[in-house]
């Protein structure tokens, strides 16, 4: 299993919550903000890793295929041991 390096907040950033909290506003309008622009990326299928720029590998369907089209009984699953 691989752990997800946490993402830490910029300088601007920093800024801006630490204005907002002196102007009274909550954290979690911010947090809110974020969890609904992930929500609309949901909704109209651009919630995908390769529209994020994820940096792990992307799951392709076909390779997977061309690794065990021929293969009739396994115990292993493709790749197991690489």
């Amino acid at each position: 299993m691989r752990h997800r390096k946490r993402r830490g907040f910029t300088a601007a950033e920093k800024t801006e919550l630490w204005d907002r909290w002196q102007r009274g506003e909550s954290l979690r309008s911010k947090r809110d903000e974020i969890v609904a622009g992930f929500e609309v990326r949901a909704a109209v299928g651009r919630l995908t890793a390769r529209d994020l720029a994820l940096s792990d590998e992307v799951y392709d369907p076909e390779i997977d295929y061309l690794n065990v089209r021929n293969v009739w009984f396994s115990l292993s699953a493709p790749g197991a041991g690489q």
